[in-house]
């Protein structure tokens, strides 16, 4: 029995390091299992995410295969919307910090695996000028240095 009624999957295709349509593909089947209807939401440039939060009332789960960055934005579009589902997460990212930090691990096939028997968990976010920071906020230099790496 699916645990959920209306699941979105949030990933665009220039994500982290790997193939994001390989890494769909070996968690689809894992994905699919999660809810009794599953939409794939593909973005094609930076905003994307934060705007289609403002359509996720009917959904309860949405799953965010990506990095810090994607996670972040929907994260944010969520909040501005006031939209409370719950939330899975397949890192798909460059770096992947959040997944690290709430032991998501690396493997997006593992981190589809582990979303079948998952918890559901509440985490505490930082506030700030508005917008949420989920497990880092940074200032000065360190700042300027993310900025020019995008």
């Amino acid at each position: 029995m699916n645990k959920f009624k209306k699941s979105i999957v949030m990933y665009h295709d220039n994500s982290g390091q790997q193939d994001i349509f390989e890494v769909l593909g070996k968690c689809s089947s894992n994905i699919l299992k999660l809810s009794n209807e599953t939409v794939f939401f593909q973005s094609e440039e930076q905003g994307d995410f934060y705007k289609k939060c403002k359509e996720l009332k009917d959904f309860d789960l949405v799953i965010v295969v990506g990095g810090d960055g994607t996670i972040n934005e929907v994260i944010n579009g969520l909040y501005d919307y006031d939209m409370n589902p719950v939330i899975g997460i397949i890192p798909g990212g460059s770096f992947n910090d959040f997944s690290k930090t709430v032991n998501i691990g690396a493997n997006p096939v593992q981190a589809s695996e582990n979303l079948l028997d998952a918890e559901v968990k509440e985490y505490d976010c930082i506030l700030n000028d508005d917008k949420i920071a989920l497990n880092f906020w940074t200032v000065g230099m360190a700042s300027e240095n993310a900025q020019k790496m995008q």
